[in-house]
């Protein structure tokens, strides 16, 4: 892929030029990179007694997913079907690399219906980034989920060689989250009720500075919202972001080997919270599941 000069039409929704309202992003989803997307889905569905359903196909990428929607925020689990072809794009490499490691957290997504406003943004301020990119997967029941991608370049382009915690990509999907709600309850993919709901995101660097620097120029803008700015406390930087907090913690020694839990930068943590306010008290050590830690949390 080549870093756009020049940001492709939006197929998806019109933009009006010179608009002066700021650029809407929110929290989409996390990738759980593991070897086989159906025993992860169903070893979650064990444990907490989530809803979880088959995703699909990546052809061109070389892989496949499954899926837990917590509300429109949602769990993948990404899994490689075919190493040839991952190995060629991106997405594939990412996945394979972060397997090589182990299973466990890599990335996350946030969400615009903004796109092409967000890249003229980025270009305005001679960012570099990645796409728009059309992408989509095609569904177990033979239909076909469409969206597009944009990725920010505040490192030198090295990341993924160096196994360094990236940046969030961004996510435009085809339609407005209420007609996505809409159409994934009638799918049956989204019930109206989760036990559960995502309410907190760790993510860990060995380059904390220049990822917190990267994530503030890039998506805590007065185009954007300044209200996303990750601030300092006492051992990690935060922010929150469509009701869930992002938190990014420094990441000390490299990666073990053997039987026990690799650390691996990107995501490590996620933290749900009960949807009732009832149930089981919270625990101080999380469960590891496939190489990603859940914490249950008030």
């Amino acid at each position: 892929m080549e870093v756009s000069q020049k940001p492709v039409s939006n197929r998806f929704w019109p933009v009006a030029e010179g608009s002066v309202t700021r650029i809407d992003v929110t929290f989409d989803h996390i990738v759980h990179v593991v070897h086989d997307p159906k025993l992860v889905r169903e070893v979650f569905e064990q444990e907490f007694s989530l809803h979880t359903v088959p995703g699909g196909e990546h052809s061109a990428w070389g892989t496949y997913n499954a899926l837990c929607y917590l509300g429109l925020s949602y769990i993948e689990w990404l899994g490689v079907r075919d190493a040839a072809k991952a190995a060629t794009s991106a997405f594939g490499r990412l996945a394979q690399l972060r397997l090589s490691f182990g299973e466990g957290g890599s990335l996350f997504a946030i969400r615009t219906n903004e796109m092409d406003r967000l890249a003229r943004s980025w270009q305005k301020r001679g960012l570099a980034f990645i796409g728009p990119v059309d992408a989509s997967r095609n569904r177990p029941d033979g239909t076909t989920v469409r969206w597009r991608m944009l990725f920010p370049r505040s490192f030198d382009g090295s990341e993924i060689a160096r196994a360094e915690a990236v940046l969030p990509f961004v996510i435009e999907w085809e339609h407005d989250d209420s007609t996505r709600a809409f159409n994934l309850r009638q799918t049956g993919a989204m019930p109206a009720q989760q036990p559960y709901q995502l309410a907190g995101v760790h993510i860990v660097t060995r380059e904390m500075e220049a990822w917190v620097n990267g994530w503030n120029e890039y998506f805590s803008t007065d185009d954007v919202s300044p209200e996303h700015r990750l601030l300092k406390g006492a051992n990690s930087f935060s922010t929150q972001m469509g009701g869930i907090t992002l938190y990014v913690e420094p990441l000390q020694g490299s990666a073990e080997s053997g039987n026990e839990r690799t650390r691996f930068p990107g995501v490590e943590r996620i933290d749900l919270i009960r949807v009732d306010g009832t149930g089981d008290a919270p625990s101080t050590e999380p469960k590891v599941i496939a190489g990603l830690s859940i914490g249950i949390v008030e």
